[in-house]
């Protein structure tokens, strides 16, 4: 726990450490990354006015204010150590040790998120709409805390649960859904759902990597060989 505990300042300062040697350039896909920001920002409005005109609908809104509210900090923190009480319990510490790092991996997520959306002041869409470079103290579109929060836990639970069938593809889609949801409420411009996704991504990529719990090495499979089916059991070493 000491080590967990830790890691809330931890896990920031190993992340300002690859930004100042610079090892996040030799990170496989950063350039990909870093272009698809880029090109975000120059396809901002055109996106914006797109979506608004011919995808967003009564039913997308809908959508967009459950995963809003789903994903809100004052609302999964709780459910977040509601479940890690139950976990703990019921002799689960497994999943009490992921929920744990999902937990810590949305706190240092938001607090940067939220440091980087003082210091940007970017506009949002729906106060800004035709314009996506208004930039001004107290706004705070860039970049999206829904976004980089739901990325971050979506990289931990498949981290932890990279064993688990779908797992990473059910994360990621979900993370997917709620950054589509703030462009779709008018709340952001793609590029600051895009940006979120990849600083939460960072995050939790971090937070795993450096978790104090043991990974899971042993795990059942379910197995399809033709017509038959059944599990089998896997074990790493």
């Amino acid at each position: 726990m000491p080590t967990y505990l830790a890691n809330y300042w931890r896990v920031p300062a190993h992340m300002a450490t690859d930004v100042v040697e610079g090892q996040w350039l030799t990170e496989p896909g950063t350039l990909v990354a870093l272009s698809s920001v880029g090109i975000a920002f120059l396809l901002d409005e055109s996106i914006r006015d797109y979506w608004q005109d011919n995808i967003r609908s009564d039913a997308t809104e809908d959508v967009s204010n459950l995963l809003f509210e789903a994903a809100r900090f004052d609302v999964a923190i709780p459910a977040l150590l509601a479940g890690y009480g139950l976990a703990t319990v019921t002799g689960e510490h497994y999943h009490a040790d992921s929920l744990a790092l999902v937990a810590q991996s949305a706190v240092i997520s938001q607090v940067g998120t939220n440091a980087v959306k003082r210091l940007a002041g970017r506009h949002r869409p729906e106060t800004s709409p035709e314009d996506s470079s208004r930039w001004g103290a107290g706004e705070k579109a860039f970049f999206s805390g829904h976004a980089s929060g739901a990325w971050a836990v979506a990289t931990v639970m498949s981290y932890r649960y990279s064993e688990t069938p779908f797992a990473a593809p059910v994360s990621y889609g979900l993370a997917t859904a709620v950054s589509l949801a703030r462009i779709d409420s008018d709340d952001h411009w793609t590029s600051d759902t895009i940006a979120g996704a990849l600083f939460g991504y960072w995050v939790g990529k971090t937070v795993a990597e450096h978790s104090p719990f043991p990974q899971r090495n042993a795990y059942v499979l379910p197995m399809m060989d033709g017509d038959s089916t059944g599990i089998r059991l896997h074990i790493a070493f």
